[in-house]
């Protein structure tokens, strides 16, 4: 039996472009900066389900060192360092960005709900004016849409 074409993604430049926001020669040039082949092909493969998955919540060209000390950036400009990071209870990152909410705060806490359920707290402080609270709010509430997705496809 012959596969469906239906079901074979457009393996083309423009088809990864609108399938991940990142053309092939961007893919390559990152998994180079990743180690290419040296780093095999196991690790390759599960560095770019993460990055697309990631992408998939925070924006294109996430990058994200989830630690104490490291940090993230994405291509809407977002920036900041992880200040703490307590695996399954919080996370604490520092939020700059060229033009909103520069030097401002995010906690993020996390509470097991149950029977497989975990509720998510978000509480973005030091935010200096109304117009970059509710853009940070619309961006923070199409970040978990975003996120639950992803989970969902998972």
């Amino acid at each position: 039996m012959k596969p469906s074409t239906a079901d074979t993604p457009d393996l083309s430049d423009a088809g990864a472009k609108a399938l991940t926001s990142r053309s092939l020669p961007e893919w390559f040039a990152h998994l180079d900066a990743e180690g290419g082949i040296e780093r095999g092909r196991w690790d390759l493969v599960t560095h770019l389900y993460s990055a697309q998955k990631l992408d998939a919540w925070l924006g294109p060209k996430s990058k994200v060192d989830f630690r104490d000390g490291g940090g993230f950036t994405n291509a809407d400009g977002d920036r900041g360092t992880f200040l703490r990071e307590r695996e399954g209870k919080d996370l604490r990152f520092s939020w700059d960005h060229a033009t909103r909410a520069t030097g401002s705060l995010v906690d993020v806490l996390f509470a097991d709900k149950g029977k497989g359920k975990t509720g998510v707290t978000l509480n973005h402080t030091r935010i200096q004016s109304r117009g970059d609270a509710d853009e940070l709010r619309a961006g923070w509430a199409a970040a978990f849409d975003a996120l639950k997705l992803v989970v969902e496809r998972a």
